[in-house]
């Protein structure tokens, strides 16, 4: 059996008759029509990183998140670095003491809480549910 290039050649000739010029312009047509979806299939998203403002109003500065895709995925909560892996609701994290905090405990929320909202405008990142993060840009 032929491979699935010379079929497509064929079958076009076989509708245009052997006018190249024909074939060509089809398969040009058909390669234009791909190329943005081929495009957006192999683009990937740098990954950005975020500094906090403020987490429910208050000033901290020393929380940071990593996102892809408009998803959180890793972070620093002030003492402990963090990852999402690949496996559903699992993360890495490094295992420092933290002092209890109710901000760290709202940051986790905003972190890895269901129903949080991301909203982005320019170099600022809102975090909503329930709780409120203000995050900017650091690259």
């Amino acid at each position: 059996m032929p491979p699935k290039a010379e079929i497509l050649v064929s079958t076009h000739f076989q509708t245009f008759g052997t006018n190249e010029e024909q074939l060509r312009s089809c398969l040009i047509m058909r390669f234009a029509i791909l190329l943005p979806f081929l495009v957006a299939a192999c683009s990937v998203e740098p990954e950005v990183e975020w500094v906090s403002t403020t987490i429910d109003g208050k000033h901290r500065s020393d929380f940071k998140l990593i996102t892809r895709d408009n998803e959180i995925i890793g972070g620093h909560d002030g003492c402990n670095a963090w990852s999402d892996t690949d496996q559903d609701g699992m993360i890495s994290i490094d295992l420092e003491g933290c002092p209890d905090d109710p901000i760290r405990a709202a940051y986790w929320n905003l972190a890895t809480g269901d129903g949080a909202t991301l909203t982005q405008q320019g170099s600022q990142l809102e975090i909503r549910n329930g709780h409120e993060g203000i995050f900017v840009r650091i690259r």
